[in-house]
């Protein structure tokens, strides 16, 4: 048996690029690559193959242990695969899931290769005793594995909807996505948006952040602030004791996450009273979502006390099955939204769709998202939101 790791790759510049960065996130090497699927060896330890389109979905699949990677997804090539047994892994941002893999495996993972003594640590390590269900309350976290799907356009719409329709209720959405901030583009693109003096003291103010307010609606801002937070380490130790002085003047907090699975997103899950994942149609996409809040999420000890799903951009909404879903997953479903091209156009501008008395898909599930943070309509909400934020 050859130990350790060992590539197929049919293109040398993707497996160049895949061995940086494999040995830049997990501090792992290869042994060998093979350009040549024939070529791979029976005896190798563990092999991994990037599918590019070209391994048969009957291949007879050599070494103790595989994995299929690939860029992206073919729904129609992964479940040949899944069907098999044979664990498909996406590694387009990251290789978050293939560290858990490989360590299950016995391969020690490590930060970098500056610090080999340091085994990675994707537990949220920030989370101190100050966290119980009472810290919780008021706290929401709306979370996507994938950029895209609508996660920032859903924060905006819960938040403006539930400030817009109850009374004297205070919220703030702290956006915590680094690498495509929309909380931070909507704030460039509303004149109507004023900053906030935060005061001597503020936590926001020691870390270099910024509160904004949007005066039609007195809704709250605070954007990433990409320029300041070159390394998610300044915020993540101090998460909690932003939360905390965020608490102390807001009802709600809606936390935007970004798609990476780091301490950043992950600690902010474990502050949070409500998870909400955000997913679309596409079935690979569903039951990756369900595997971080199945596994990934268990995993590293973290309880949510209540998960839903919110399924996005469905054609024909309507028929929709949230049972089928339910019963399948064992996840409830907060809402289901039908694909609009007109909501499509409002997320690329990262604005607010309408969000009017009409009947839509979004607004029904906007306003079951509300309710089951327990804030119940008012029917106050009489003019579209479109023309709000303008």
């Amino acid at each position: 048996m050859k130990k350790g790791l060992f590539l197929y790759c049919s293109d040398k510049r993707t497996a160049f690029n895949f061995e940086k960065k494999l040995k830049e996130e997990l501090g792992l090497k290869l042994k060998e690559i093979f350009n040549d699927l024939a070529a791979v060896e029976s005896d190798v330890e563990t092999i991994l193959l990037i599918d590019q389109g070209d391994i048969p979905s009957d291949y007879h699949f050599k070494g103790k242990n595989y994995f299929i990677l690939t860029h992206g997804m073919d729904f129609s090539r992964w479940k040949n695969f899944y069907r098999r047994g044979i664990d498909v892994i996406k590694i387009d941002d990251h290789l978050y899931y293939l560290g858990l893999k490989l360590s299950s495996l016995g391969y020690r993972i490590i930060k970098d290769q500056e610090t080999p003594e340091e085994d990675i640590v994707f537990k949220p390590r920030f989370v101190s005793d100050r966290i119980d269900d009472n810290f919780r309350k008021g706290i929401t976290t709306i979370y996507s594995i994938k950029d895209g799907i609508g996660k920032t356009n859903i924060s905006l719409s819960l938040a403006a909807y539930t400030r817009k329709n109850t009374s004297d209720t205070r919220v703030v959405i702290l956006d915590l996505d680094s690498c495509f901030s929309g909380i931070r583009k909507f704030v460039d693109k509303n004149s109507g948006v004023s900053e906030v003096d935060l005061g001597a003291g503020s936590v926001l103010l020691e870390l270099g952040k910024k509160m904004y307010k949007h005066e039609k609606t007195d809704l709250f801002l605070v954007p990433y602030e990409k320029e300041i937070e070159t390394d998610q380490e300044k915020t993540s130790p101090r998460l909690v004791d932003i939360l905390e002085e965020l608490k102390r003047g807001f009802d709600l907090i809606v936390i935007d996450t970004g798609s990476q699975i780091n301490n950043l997103p992950l600690t902010a899950i474990s502050c949070s009273s409500t998870l909400f994942l955000i997913t679309d149609h596409r079935n690979y996409i569903q039951r990756e979502t369900v595997d971080l809040a199945r596994k990934t999420l268990h995993e590293q000890g973290i309880i949510v006390p209540n998960t839903y799903f919110v399924i996005n951009k469905v054609k024909h909404a309507e028929s929709f099955s949230t049972g089928d879903f339910e019963k399948r997953f064992s996840f409830k479903v907060a809402g289901v939204i039908d694909y609009d091209g007109n909501i499509s156009d409002y997320e690329d501008k990262k604005l607010i769709y309408s969000l009017s008395d009409k009947k839509n898909s979004l607004l029904d599930c906007i306003k079951s998202m509300s309710s089951i943070l327990g804030f119940e309509s008012e029917g106050r909400v009489k003019s579209k939101f479109r023309d709000i934020f303008s």
